[in-house]
């Protein structure tokens, strides 16, 4: 219904930025995210550009392995969340720019899978954090 009212306000104002704020509410889970994509079709060809720009990142369903070392003390430059507790996986929020994370390829929105071997499905955020903040290495 939420979505249903936004897209009905857009096409009373024709507004692209007010449509883009509230998707990024009601979209807030990396997995809604393909609808941007699905509403892109309902965008006027004139506002597509506008739209277009204002897509947060997309990741592909691709599933790509990371290898990420970590530099001394410091962190592997990158945040997540989600977790068991929240019933969703746990998927990347931020990438340092210029971090190793960053230059191995890892993007916002990528979900991590596993961590060095160990299935991520039942892990709670804490449990994850934990385990990537002990490891030096990352795969």
């Amino acid at each position: 219904a939420a979505l249903h009212k936004a897209l009905k306000e857009f096409h009373r104002t024709f507004l692209v930025e007010d449509l883009m704020e509230n998707l990024r509410e009601l979209l807030n889970h990396p997995r809604r995210r393909q609808l941007y994509l699905a509403i892109r079709p309902l965008i006027p060809s004139r506002q597509r550009p506008e739209y277009n720009s204002l897509i947060p990142h997309i990741p592909s369903f691709d599933k790509k392995v990371i290898h990420l070392k970590q530099p001394g003390s410091r962190s592997h430059g990158f945040s997540i969340r989600g977790g068991k507790e929240f019933d969703c996986g746990i998927f990347v929020t931020s990438v340092l720019a210029s971090s190793k994370a960053e230059q191995c390829g890892l993007k916002p929105g990528d979900e991590l899978l596993r961590v060095n071997g160990l299935t991520l499905s039942e892990a709670t955020h804490e449990e994850v954090v934990n385990l990537i903040k002990l490891k030096r290495t990352l795969t």
